[in-house]
């Protein structure tokens, strides 16, 4: 059935903007630094660029955020 109220939800809200916000700088965070550096990883020494250190690590706290963030339904 067709919503009627004559309201229409916005699709740009400011938790969504604060998202991009901050996705942005974490973009240009991680392009600033492009030095390679040299990581443990469970004792495992690895070689590679800081930035993708960053974005591995940025994608697993959105992970852990989304995990976190579920609700329930019903």
């Amino acid at each position: 059935m067709a919503d009627t109220s004559g309201k229409q939800e916005s699709s740009v809200t400011p938790r969504r903007v604060l998202a991009v916000v901050l996705a942005a700088l974490a973009v240009v965070f991680m392009i600033q630094n492009s030095e390679r550096v040299t990581v443990n990883v469970f004792g495992i020494e690895v070689t590679t660029w800081l930035w993708l250190v960053l974005a591995v690590m940025t994608a697993i706290g959105i992970g852990v955020g989304l995990l976190l963030a579920r609700r329930k339904k019903g």
